[in-house]
Parts: C-alpha cells; sequence; structure tokens
C-alpha cells in the first residue's frame, strides 16, 4: 500500500511548473499543448487515485469491485459538477444579458471552485476533479460563446495569480515543515533511486507506450524524447504528501522522503534545463522576436 501510494502521489506532473517555463522557452505548440494537457489532466486522477487509496487504508478492508465503483462515482460526479458550475458562473461573468456579475469576476473565480469543491465532495464525487473541469471551463470560455469584458478579464486574471502564487508557496512551505529530516537521511538512496526510475525508465516507457496509439499526431522521435524530459513533480504531490503525513498512514516517513526527493531533483534538473534541452532536440518554435534574441544572446 505504501508503494501504491508512493506511485500515486509521484505520477502527477505540475503544470503550475510548466507553464512558467513554457512562457520563457518557446517550444512547438503540439509539444507544449499535449504536455500541459497531460500535466492538467493527471492532476486531477493522481489526487483520485491517492484518496481512493487512503479510504482503503483508513477502512483497514479492501474490494475490488467497490474501490473500482468509488473511483468511478467519484470521476463522473466531479465532471458533472465541474461542467455545471463551470458553465453557470462563467455565464454570470459574460458580456451578455447574463453576465451581472462581470465586475466582480475576482470574486466569482473563487467563489465558483469552492463551490464545485465541496458540491462534488457532499455528493460523493471528487472535488478536485470538480475544481480541473471548472478551470477547463473557465480558460476556455471562447469556445462556449461566453465573452468577458476585458478589464473584467484582466482583473479576474491577476487575481487569480496573485492567489495561486500564494497558494502554491503556501503548499510548499507546508511540505517543508513535514519533512522529517531524520528519515530523509535514512531513506535519501531508496528515493534517488525511486527518483532515478521514475525519470529514466518509467517516463520514457509511459510516453512511448502513449504515443504508438496517437498515430494522428505523427510523432517525430525528438518530439518524444523532449515529452519523456518534461515531468517536473510539483504543487499537488506537495499537498497530497502534507496529507498522508498530517493522517500519520503507515509508511509515511518514506513516502515523505520520496516526495521531497521527487520534487527537489525534478524541478532543479529538469526544469532547469529544459531550453537546453529543447535546443538540443531541435523542438523550439522561431519568431522574429525570439531569433532577435538568440542572436543577442
Amino acid at each position: 500500500m505504501t508503494s501504491l501510494l508512493v506511485g500515486g502521489i509521484i505520477a502527477s506532473t505540475d503544470p503550475a511548473a510548466l507553464i512558467p517555463v513554457f512562457k520563457q522557452v518557446t517550444i512547438k505548440d503540439k509539444i507544449k499543448q499535449t504536455v500541459v494537457s497531460e500535466s492538467a489532466f493527471n492532476d486531477a486522477v493522481g489526487a483520485i487515485i491517492v484518496s481512493t487509496l487512503l479510504a482503503i487504508v483508513t477502512s483497514g478492508s479492501f474490494s475490488a469491485g467497490e474501490s473500482a465503483k468509488e473511483l468511478l462515482v467519484a470521476v463522473v460526479v466531479g465532471v458533472i459538477v465541474g461542467i455545471i458550475i463551470g458553465y453557470i458562473f462563467s455565464v454570470l461573468i459574460c458580456d451578455n444579458k447574463w453576465g451581472i456579475f462581470h465586475s466582480y469576476a475576482p470574486i466569482i473565480s473563487i467563489l465558483k471552485v469552492i463551490l464545485a469543491y465541496e458540491i462534488a465532495t457532499y455528493l460523493h464525487g471528487s472535488g478536485y476533479m470538480a475544481v480541473f473541469i471548472v478551470g477547463l471551463i473557465a480558460g476556455n470560455k471562447k469556445l462556449f460563446g461566453l465573452w468577458v469584458p476585458e478589464e473584467s478579464f484582466q482583473s479576474e486574471h491577476h487575481f487569480r495569480e496573485s492567489v495561486a502564487s500564494l497558494c502554491r508557496m503556501s503548499i510548499f512551505v507546508v511540505l517543508g515543515a513535514h519533512v522529517d529530516l531524520g528519515a530523509l537521511a535514512k531513506y535519501w538512496l531508496p528515493s534517488l533511486i525511486v527518483v532515478l526510475v521514475l525519470m529514466f525508465i518509467a517516463r520514457p516507457l509511459v510516453v512511448l507506450i502513449c504515443t504508438v496509439f496517437d498515430i494522428k499526431a505523427k510523432w517525430k522521435i525528438n518530439d518524444k524524447l523532449f515529452m519523456m524530459w518534461v515531468r517536473e513533480t510539483g504543487v499537488i504531490p506537495a499537498a497530497l504528501s502534507g496529507i498522508v503525513v498530517s493522517m500519520k498512514v503507515p509508511g509515511y516517513e518514506i513516502i515523505s522522503s520520496i516526495v521531497f526527493m521527487t520534487i527537489l531533483i525534478t524541478l532543479i534538473v529538469q526544469a532547469s534545463t529544459t531550453k537546453l534541452v529543447a535546443k538540443k532536440l531541435d523542438v523550439l518554435e522561431f519568431d522574429e522576436e525570439n531569433l532577435k534574441q538568440e542572436k543577442a544572446a
């Protein structure tokens, strides 16, 4: 069970780390959208899997059928609640006759997240999935024909970015406060081995298997190699690890040590070398401004 929890926690990649990197490094759009979409989806799925495993640990019993049922209910309810809340609140801040709250877009952006999470949880669904779907709809309002006045859009955007930054910092502070230095010193070598397996065996295998079935995309070998390398671990694993530690789940010292090591190494090694790897693999997308910057450099 400890191994399953470790796998569920560190399987999630981190859009909060990837998106800032991709703002600085102009990767080809197809690769960028694929990697960001993957990280967004597996954040929610990873959280659901860990929640299911924690329910099994705390109950002390396991039933494959019952666990599969709970997992399905969590996903379906989360998706339905997310769609309803996301669409309703997007309508309420748009510029049509129903957009009566567009002047309060920052407040609405917080309210819809809280409501989606609480309603989904109350209905035995996944609050993580509901919030993810809300964000998916809110970030793609134009696809639904919903336009937000520019002033309201900018105020919501800046408010959301500020709150998100504070939340990310808080999660990492909490993770750091929960790290047991004694356990880290004891388990650093096994933790390091897990991280290396994740980076150089598990991730490449996952990318190879997934791209085999994605025939229409016509992925090149360099595209695949880049996707193998870009998989930073961040906020969601840190939050899930904090939950496990606070619950004192059996093996929590090992889990905390592995998660801390994974976050540390992937962010320091992989995030910092993204541009170098992208350049070596020729997956950068150059425009006139980027060409000028490259020449100046």
